[in-house]
């Protein structure tokens, strides 16, 4: 689970030999490598004191997550960890641990899991772990059931800040931009929480932009009103003109700029570095249920008629700045300046 050779001498006796390891090689041999490894596994519980294996796994401070494609090898992973667990002194958390199952087949019961502890007069204890179908970590929603499960917290989230300032957000005595400034800072923040770490599409942004509109048009005058054009009612205030009177732009686009920032952060990594080594890791070609990375962003910088290439992209965001005002001029910077007499609507109050 741990990867360095230093964790040998520590656990000589632990019974497991562990191994880390990150795949930098992106070539289809080692893909299909990865691909036989994985089936050989699938549903076979194999004995971890005999084997190296790689165990998957997320860790954060005092968080841990294990993944697994069968309820045997699972079961098996954490009888072997919880003997290491008790040689440190670390205890798990019985209220906190739970598991999850995804793409469980039609009526099946998802599967059990339990943990090996002993009680204060040193006894063997067996405790079982709550299934779970939402789990919250590090902010993000998951489920197996409800895949906007995601959206709807953030937009919940979203709507729950801006009635806790709401008298600020709608007090017409406050100045437009000031109250638009408040309005990024402690509502949009929370929408767009983790935002570069997304991998959106383009229906899942749309109900983001639909959320900033709806919140917006609560803060400006008129914002809500209704007009007739012919059998149709449509906002007295259009979208674009929304956005021009509040000085913001849609969040879709902060999504996706941020998404590409932090990616170009990554990229100019040295090549040792951990997150870089993953980046490359990602699949590019072939990939039948998700688009490749790079494909992406040369989709996001070039549009989807003309693209452009993942090696123009990378050689792209190597120039910090210069990629950065690249961005800005693609997506909008919330930071411009309009001209205030366009229209009457944009009265310093409205």
């Amino acid at each position: 689970m741990v990867v360095e050779e230093k964790l040998k001498e520590i656990l000589p006796n632990a019974g497991v030999e562990f191994k880390y390891s990150i795949f930098s090689d992106t070539s289809q041999s080692s893909r299909s490598s990865r691909y036989e490894a994985r089936k050989r596994n699938k549903g076979q519980a194999q004995n971890l004191t005999n084997l190296t294996d790689i165990i998957l796994k997320l860790l954060y401070a005092d968080d841990l997550i294990l993944f697994s494609e069968s309820r045997e090898m699972l079961q098996t992973i954490i009888d072997t960890l919880q003997p290491i667990f008790d040689r440190f002194g670390l205890i798990v958390a019985e209220d906190k641990t739970v598991s999850m199952s995804f793409k469980m087949p039609d009526g099946e019961k998802p599967p059990t899991f339990s943990f090996n502890t002993s009680d204060s007069n040193n006894l063997p204890v067996t405790i079982p772990l709550k299934q779970v179908e939402k789990f919250r970590y590090l902010g993000y929603n998951a489920s197996p059931l409800e895949k906007s499960l995601f959206i709807n917290s953030q937009v919940q989230a979203a709507h729950a800040a801006f009635n806790k300032h709401k008298y600020a957000f709608t007090n017409k005595n406050i100045l437009l931009k000031n109250r638009v400034s408040l309005f990024n800072s402690l509502v949009q923040s929370v929408l767009l929480y983790a935002s570069q770490a997304w991998d959106t599409t383009q229906a899942e942004k749309n109900r983001f932009d639909a959320c900033q509109r709806r919140l917006l048009r609560k803060m400006v005058t008129r914002g809500r009103t209704w007009r007739v054009e012919g059998e149709d009612y449509v906002p007295a205030i259009p979208n674009t003109r929304l956005y021009e009177v509040t000085n913001t732009v849609p969040v879709s686009d902060s999504i996706t700029k941020q998404f590409l920032k932090f990616q170009a952060h990554v990229s100019r990594k040295p090549n040792t570095s951990i997150q870089k080594r993953l980046q490359n890791m990602l699949p590019d070609k072939g990939v039948k249920i998700a688009e490749g990375l790079w494909s992406k962003c040369g989709k996001y910088l070039g549009g989807k008629e003309t693209p452009i290439d993942g090696s123009q992209v990378r050689r792209m965001m190597l120039d910090r700045k210069q990629f950065n005002r690249d961005l800005d001029s693609r997506f909008g910077n919330r930071s411009r300046r309009i001209n205030a007499n366009v229209t009457p609507v944009t009265a310093q109050n409205e």
